[in-house]
């Protein structure tokens, strides 16, 4: 009798436990702090005149001026606090800690906040109520993600958001009414309670971490007692041997193939212990440059910091705008913001079919709803019922809009926050980044909070109110694009305003015009050079390789090439309006010194536009080659002397190519080696591999922040420019770029071995193959390397890898390959992920560029490959629908919790056909993204 009650009692506890841990009640914990903080940060809006008027002494006349200060000063706080609370918590073993911590933290400020009788400790008490606040959003969201999971990130962030809108409803109003009717001491008696109830629910709540361990540690000591009783325990044992008999394994695949690899190999295998320690290694950069360093992070925090200042900004002066037409008090200005949150409501349904059809076609979906219906607020000006009417509805459409974006942003937050992993406090790798990542995005919201009443209100006062929705709108609208596309827009738009600011359009003063477009030309030079720059300083600062930034480049040129038209067209109108009645003729005028020199620039820069487009490049590069040079070095000279006071502009740009051609590219990137040249089976592919000892990258700083040469290493994905003056003198001055096909050394690694396949086609590659040949080795110039290593970031951050390549692409996927399948040991704490290789071939004999033996290797490693028939037998496969059946089967039941990341290379058409069905699978609710390698320059 007693073993049964004690049974029911244990059953009991077990299930209270679970559910403290579990994702319903965690999610209300972390949506009632979510109101806690909202609560306390506007609460006091009714309160702060009284208080700064009665307990701290100021004029009416300054209490403005404080109550912004008292704002401010909790923004600033949250701000600064963010990045150090959110590596504080990933680096602590337990999230609850820094969350209660905060908690307290915030309580004590609201004390200090109530008791305040000076302007100094109201600010000091804002600041420690920013700071407490920050908690919220860190490790609040990190701990309802380890809750929920990512899968479901969505729908419980719809919960919170309805949380975030109730406070925002509910706090100023009882703030006011118990002001009102209790006085002020009940209003802080109030927020306390507030906070004495999240400080009970933080201490109920347990962690799900906490709750795996203690269920570990609960089994594990019955399994110790059964051994104390002589039975063993079975369990354990065959846990520790299965995972010595795992090293073991890894240890001896590793040694195999470095005992069964030539020099000629596409890689000299390292032990187990090397790659481990040399994955680590690279592994310790920390989260927050890596997330900062992600053009897609980037793009979340643009979207979070434009809806926060539309928001924000909104908030501040639509009370002010609707007093001025409809005559409303603070009750009706208050009311009106009902339509605003009430399709908050809806926040778990969009978040749920976020999380089933995927994040950003809802935050697209809602940047363009935004657009129009905050223009279309400039039509409210009169004080009619149908005015009225519509405000609520496009009310309405603003809180549905912003309702579409807070879920996918936070959830892109998470998944790009759970693909970085820190140490925590005890060492172990094995703790993601979500907590560094919230950071971040809370200093993006804060400054989004505080730049948008300014903005807002500094625009009303100025400009007037239309002018401010429509520029709410237009950024609504810009931040629907792409990070690329918006930054083109910028910079078309900064071109179009310098060109055409204060300018009278009457054709008699077509000259001012034309000079204002000469001096954007001169005036962009520099930054054209410096986006061309293979060792640019924007890639020293952000990671970025000149790849990433070519799209710039070639768009600025393209703007650049439109500037110098119209500079020549508006010097022609200047001729026939001033000129020509003076007797001069257009052939006198066009054979002026000053003007040969212009139409020789114009000549210059227009075919260097011409010989860059895809179409000129593919059909003959060396052309192009040294078009581009020879072009760029007289149209400088030229530019130079026909605008004498743009010469410092084209001197920073000179000194740009000069620094970048001769300093970098020709001393410090530049390595000359002896390499072999070796025809392959099909008799129409090279292989050009070398070996030599590896430098210590990291002996110093300017080897660590600059990389230099191939000598130091290389990254999976980068590329070379390579130089074989041997074959003739015309590729004495050629330089031609081929992806690195061997994998990088790892750190600590003693010995690289280098390789390159090149596939021969027309100009440089055949007559690399005719002297491939004749002769087995040849002395290369190796000027590099180059590259993004965007793609491999992506596919660690995945649960499914997949590569899909066509031909000598597989120069791009073995690298890649190689240290998804060596490098997951580093990451503790995520389980191994699943790696497919899908390789096009020709033909039969390509399949030894690789070799069969290191394919097999692959595939006992966990490597699922697919090489399909050879195209000139079966014909082309349709490769979407076959990496779409590969995804699949590497997903199994997973299906659409998994995230998968695909790298294609390949020509254009398989490139396209793979692009679209990722999309097609997005579309489905699967978590699919695309990195494409193309070919070509």
């Amino acid at each position: 009798m007693a073993e049964r009650r004690r049974s029911r009692l244990l059953k009991m506890k077990s299930r209270i436990v679970h559910f403290r841990s579990s994702s319903a009640f965690m999610t209300f914990v972390v949506a009632y702090a979510v109101f806690t903080e909202q609560f306390l940060f506007a609460v006091i809006v009714p309160v702060a005149p009284f208080s700064l008027a009665q307990r701290a002494h100021i004029p009416d006349s300054g209490t403005q001026y404080w109550v912004a200060w008292l704002f401010a000063t909790y923004g600033i706080a949250s701000v600064v606090s963010s990045p150090i609370w959110g590596w504080w918590t990933d680096r602590n073993s337990s999230r609850r800690t820094p969350f209660l911590v905060g908690l307290l933290w915030l309580l004590g400020a609201t004390v200090l906040l109530w008791l305040a009788s000076s302007k100094a400790l109201l600010i000091l008490s804002r600041i420690l109520q920013g700071v407490g606040a920050t908690v919220i959003w860190t490790t609040g969201l990190a701990i309802l993600v380890d809750a929920v999971g990512e899968a479901r990130i969505g729908e419980s962030m719809g919960y919170v958001a309805i949380a975030l809108n109730l406070s925002t409803l509910t706090a100023p109003m009882l703030g006011g009414v118990v002001f009102a009717r209790a006085g002020y001491n009940a209003v802080f008696a109030m927020a306390c309670g507030v906070v004495a109830l999240d400080v009970l629910l933080r201490f109920v709540m347990v962690e799900r971490s906490t709750l795996v361990e203690k269920t570990a540690a609960a089994r594990c000591g019955t399994a110790m007692k059964l051994g104390e009783n002589g039975n063993g325990c079975y369990l354990c044992k065959m846990h520790q041997e299965k995972e010595a008999a795992l090293e073991m394994s890894i240890t001896m695949i590793s040694v195999a193939g470095s005992n069964s690899t030539d020099l000629k190999s596409l890689q000299h295998l390292e032990t187990h212990d090397k790659l481990q320690s040399g994955k680590q290694s690279r592994s310790r950069v920390p989260p927050l440059l890596r997330l900062l360093l992600s053009w897609r992070f980037l793009s979340a925090l643009w979207g979070g910091f434009a809806y926060a200042t539309i928001l924000a900004g909104f908030q501040a002066v639509l009370p002010l705008r609707l007093n001025s037409i409809f005559g409303w008090d603070s009750v009706g200005g208050g009311l009106i913001f009902v339509p605003l949150v009430a399709p908050g409501l809806l926040g778990p349904l969009i978040g749920a079919l976020a999380d089933r059809f995927g994040h950003r076609w809802f935050a697209t979906a809602g940047f363009v709803g935004l657009c129009p219906a905050l223009i279309l607020l400039r039509l409210i000006e009169h004080d009619t019922f149908a005015h009225k009417a519509v405000l609520c509805v496009l009310l309405g459409v603003v809180g549905l809009c912003g309702t579409c974006l807070l879920e996918p942003l936070i959830a892109e937050i998470t998944y790009l926050g759970g693909g970085q992993e820190s140490e925590n406090g005890s060492g172990n790798v094995k703790v993601r980044s979500y907590a560094q990542a919230y950071a971040l995005f809370n200093v993006a919201w804060e400054l989004g909070d505080t730049a948008g009443p300014l903005v807002a209100g500094l625009m009303v006062d100025s400009v007037g109110w239309k002018t401010m929705s429509l520029t709410l709108g237009l950024l609504a609208g810009v931040s629907a694009v792409t990070t690329a596309l918006l930054l083109v827009l910028s910079l078309l738009a900064i071109n179009i305003f310098y060109a055409t600011y204060n300018i009278h359009w009457r054709l008699e003063l077509a000259f001012v015009f034309s000079d204002r477009t000469a001096w954007m030309f001169v005036a962009n030079l520099p930054w054209l050079y410096i986006l061309a720059a293979k060792n640019q300083p924007i890639r020293f600062l952000t990671g970025y390789s000149y790849e990433n930034l070519n799209i710039l480049h070639r768009r600025l040129g393209e703007m650049m090439c439109l500037l110098a038209l119209l500079h020549g067209a508006g010097m022609v109108a200047a001729w026939y309006c001033l000129l020509r009645p003076t007797g001069m003729t257009i052939w006198h005028f066009l054979s002026l010194p000053i003007i040969i020199l212009g139409l020789s620039a114009l000549a210059c820069y227009e075919v260097l536009y011409l010989t860059s487009l895809a179409s000129f490049r593919q059909w003959w590069y060396e052309v192009f080659l040294g078009l581009h040079v020879v072009l760029q070095t007289a149209g400088l000279v030229l530019v130079f002397f026909h605008h004498r006071n743009g010469r410092i502009y084209v001197g920073i740009a000179l000194a740009i190519f000069l620094v970048d051609r001769l300093v970098f590219r020709l001393v410090m990137k530049s390595r000359s080696t002896r390499a072999d040249l070796t025809v392959m089976e099909d008799g129409e592919t090279v292989l050009v591999s070398a070996d030599w000892p590896v430098m210590d990258r990291w002996r110093n700083m300017l080897t660590a922040f600059l990389g230099l040469d191939v000598q130091y290493g290389w990254s999976p994905t980068e590329h070379v420019f390579l130089t074989i003056p041997s074959i003739a003198r015309k590729h004495n001055i050629q330089a031609h770029p081929f992806t690195i096909a061997s994998s990088a050394p790892a750190r600590g690694q003693e010995h690289a071995w280098f390789n390159l396949i090149i596939r021969a086609h027309d100009g440089f590659t055949r007559d690399l193959l005719h002297y491939a040949q004749t002769h087995t080795t040849a002395t290369i110039r190796l000027d590099g390397p180059y590259g993004s290593v965007d793609a491999l970031h992506m596919l660690q951050s995945s649960d499914i890898a997949l590569i899909v390549v066509g031909g000598s692409g597989i120069a791009v996927a073995y690298p890649l390959v190689w240290a998804l399948l060596h490098g997951y040991d580093a990451e503790g704490g995520r389980p191994r992920r699943r790696v497919g290789l899908i390789w096009v071939v020709h033909e039969a004999s390509h399949v030894s560029w690789i070799g069969q033996e290191r394919l097999e290797e692959m595939r006992e490693m966990g490597l699922r490959v697919v090489v399909p028939a050879p195209t000139s037998k079966a014909g082309r496969p349709d490769v979407a629908a076959l990496a779409e059946a590969t995804v699949h089967e590497m997903a199994g039941d997973g299906g659409v919790d998994c995230r998968v990341g695909v790298v294609v290379s390949g020509p254009d058409s398989m490139n396209r056909a793979v692009r679209n069905r990722c999309a097609n699978m997005a579309w489905r609710g699967m978590d699919v993204n695309l990195a494409v390698e193309k070919y070509g320059w």
